[in-house]
């Protein structure tokens, strides 16, 4: 027994001086590398201090363009032009151009192809705006013109798309152009409503205002009645009253001419 445990001391101090030389040597190569690099930093600093400018001189220039194309976002328009039902009114439909950006637009042309008749004898591109152009479009601001689509072309198989263009442009000169297909046929065979939403409160409405005209004015089975002055027949009213009672009346601030 006391043999084995020799040995057994004798493998476990072999063991352990074999673990510290391992240390020692990754210590030392460590060290090794640390010296290598910064023999490379010292010999060659100007160069490393030129990579390090140009990286830094790139990623400047980067982050002044995105704060450029951020500026120009705010202030950038966009036109935007689709078709939309008219409520209530199940074959008229509205051609609805809109400024959904944040800057206004200039100068916009628009173009049709094919025309659109609004009426006999009148087209789309006929009206002032297809022809002359529309000056300024503000945000958010929007022009519409009411088409009307009839069951036949509803109906048909073969349905029309139109393919309307507009050119504009921002404060900053930039011009844009941009092609909308309009389809007609979209909302058919949508549900719609003629009851009017605010049919309601408009009769609620009337009916109040013939509560206050039979209070206004009176009668006999009022129980309230109202007396109205003017300034005028007010202020001899007050007279007579202070006459009578013998007060003097206050003394008023002569009034700023």
């Amino acid at each position: 027994m006391r043999i084995q445990e020799g040995r057994f001391e004798v493998r476990r101090g072999t063991v352990g001086i074999d673990r510290e030389r391992k240390v020692r040597n990754r210590m030392h190569q460590i060290t090794c590398i640390l010296n290598s690099v910064i023999s490379f930093l010292n010999a060659n600093s100007g160069a490393i201090l030129a990579i390090t400018t140009l990286v830094y001189a790139i990623i400047t220039g980067r982050m002044l363009y995105e704060t450029k194309r951020m500026r120009e976002s705010q202030t950038e328009p966009h036109v935007f032009i689709n078709v939309q039902p008219v409520e209530r009114v199940r074959f008229i439909k509205n051609i609805v151009i809109q400024n959904i950006g944040p800057g206004p637009a200039y100068d916009l042309k628009f173009k049709i192809e094919p025309d659109i008749v609004l009426r006999t004898g009148h087209n789309l591109s006929e009206i002032n705006m297809m022809k002359l152009g529309h000056k300024y479009l503000a945000p958010n601001q929007r022009l519409e013109c009411l088409v009307p689509h009839s069951i036949e072309e509803a109906k048909k198989k073969e349905k029309t798309l139109y393919a309307m263009t507009v050119t504009y442009r921002n404060k900053g000169k930039k011009h844009y152009e941009e092609t909308f297909v309009l389809d007609f046929t979209e909302y058919s065979g949508m549900l719609y409503t003629d009851a009017d939403p605010y049919k309601g409160i408009i009769e609620k409405l009337d009916a109040i205002h013939r509560d206050i005209n039979k209070v206004i004015a009176g009668g006999v089975t009022s129980k309230i009645r109202v007396v109205a002055y003017t300034k005028d027949e007010h202020d001899e009213e007050l007279r007579k009253y202070l006459e009578d009672e013998d007060v003097i009346p206050p003394l008023r601030e002569p009034r700023d001419k």
